[in-house]
């Protein structure tokens, strides 16, 4: 018979991934009490919903700054100083093959809250 330690259970309270590192706890940054966070997953519907990574994930009324790019998993998370309502664009390949410039949703930010916004691709049956 093998001979067991007991030992005290650890509590993950939280991981995160970001660029290859893993976080945890206290190590997950966090956004200033005076920002508005949006975060949310980009899918590609024609697929079954696979992640699109690589998404760009701007404002509508400035394009040209992207604020983030979806992860592997087709996950972001945006930090912004201002808050009201805004419409967040994505922008991939896959929905360019799809006939679409990018997908558009409006959000309502509100500073020190965070609100998830998702994005899918138009099914077959809309292309």
């Amino acid at each position: 018979r093998a001979a067991y330690e007991t030992v005290p259970a650890l509590r993950v309270r939280e991981i995160r991934e970001e660029g290859g590192r893993v976080l945890t706890g206290d190590d997950v940054p966090r956004a200033p009490a005076d920002s508005a966070i949006v975060t949310g997953v980009v899918t590609d519907s024609t697929t079954g919903h696979l992640p699109l990574a690589g998404a760009r994930i701007a404002l509508r009324d400035d394009t040209a700054r992207v604020l983030a790019v979806t992860d592997g998993r087709g996950r972001y998370r945006i930090a912004l100083a201002r808050q009201g309502a805004v419409t967040l664009v994505a922008r991939h390949p896959r929905i360019a093959v799809l006939g679409y410039d990018a997908l558009g949703a409006p959000v309502t930010l509100v500073r020190g809250r965070e609100a998830v916004q998702p994005f899918s691709t138009p099914g077959i049956a809309s292309v």
